[in-house]
């Protein structure tokens, strides 16, 4: 016999899959419209009409225009961490393995901005968004802690003390590098990749 928690939860399962989607709706919406005409000309109307929803149910699940534009933010931060714990998922066990995990962040990081569009509008808006940028922020601490303890082994004991400095200074020039090459042509956006990547291993390399 079921009982009547069992058949709630039943009934809530199903809601909370169909909010999930709904919001996904939501979220890929709002993606194709910055990737066409940037965040600032986009409307919660536009939103809804490509959604497949009304207005009125789009507040729902976002208040505001400025919250569908921090979960995307939201989406692509937490895309950006998965690739970083694949690549530390076996730890690298030398210095070349760990270059070689520097490399491969910074390409898949360029590469989804080439792809999309709509990344590159959001993160230059986080260099005027407050909300934003405490959220990548936050959320680059905990990336640069994970590169920290990755490369902790392999360093000079002299570079340890001050290792997670030097490693979060990489990681934000490597932020503002990819930056300044998405604006760029792609040959010429691809031969500033490269040289990131270059500059990134004499840095690491004088560490070990």
């Amino acid at each position: 016999m079921t009982t009547g928690r069992a058949r709630q939860g039943d009934i809530r399962r199903p809601q909370q899959k169909r909010s999930r989607k709904r919001v996904e709706q939501i979220l890929d919406a709002a993606n194709s419209l910055i990737a066409e005409r940037g965040s600032a000309g986009m409307t919660i109307t536009e939103i809804a009409e490509l959604a497949g929803i009304t207005p009125g149910s789009m507040y729902q699940y976002f208040p505001n225009k400025a919250a569908i534009i921090n979960a995307l933010a939201t989406r692509h931060l937490e895309e950006f961490s998965q690739r970083l714990e694949a690549e530390l998922s076996s730890l690298p066990q030398s210095a070349e393995e760990m270059a070689l995990a520097f490399d491969a962040l910074i390409e898949a990081d360029y590469q989804t901005g080439l792809a999309d569009p709509a990344v590159r509008d959001i993160w230059q808006g986080m260099a005027v968004d407050k909300a934003l940028l405490e959220m990548f922020t936050a959320e680059s601490h905990r990336n640069v802690a994970a590169l920290t303890e990755a490369a902790r082994p392999m360093v000079r004991e002299a570079e340890r003390d001050g290792l997670a400095v030097s490693i979060s200074l990489m990681f934000h020039f490597a932020d503002s590098a990819i930056r300044v090459a998405l604006g760029k042509p792609e040959a010429q956006g691809r031969a500033d990749i490269e040289r990131i990547k270059s500059m990134l291993r004499l840095i690491w390399f004088s560490m070990v």
